[in-house]
């Protein structure tokens, strides 16, 4: 065991989680995100976020951290950008609650394509 370096144990269990789309025993989270740049992504990024915020969890940002495999730090960042953006609206203070107008048109045709195929987790 001590052959096998942390450091690479960490970057396999990385990719895995990349390749399942989330990690084993969390709540699945449907997109992983490892990079958001364009709106489109940003606006997944946030569906993902209100809907953990809308089911109550407490820390939506660590349990989106822990899922991408990414950390805290990116991900709150992220949530940021994407207010100030448009994409997730609530009241100032709080965790944003919904998604706004803009991000809905970004998902547009979203739906339809997930109940086709069933989105991770059965959500």
């Amino acid at each position: 065991m001590r052959s096998i370096s942390l450091a690479e144990i960490r970057r396999t269990a990385k990719e895995l989680r990349a390749r399942l789309g989330h990690s084993a025993g969390e709540t699945a989270v449907a997109a992983v995100l490892h990079r958001v740049e364009t709106e489109r992504e940003y606006a997944l990024m946030a569906r993902e976020y209100v809907h953990l915020v809308q089911q109550g969890y407490r820390s939506p940002i660590t349990r989106l951290a822990s899922a991408w495999g990414l950390s805290r730090n990116t991900v709150s960042g992220r949530v940021r950008r994407a207010r100030a953006m448009g994409f997730l609206d609530g009241p100032p203070g709080k965790p944003a609650d919904r998604l706004t107008d803009k991000a809905r048109r970004q998902l547009e045709g979203d739906d339809v394509r997930d109940s086709e195929r069933g989105r991770i987790g059965g959500r």
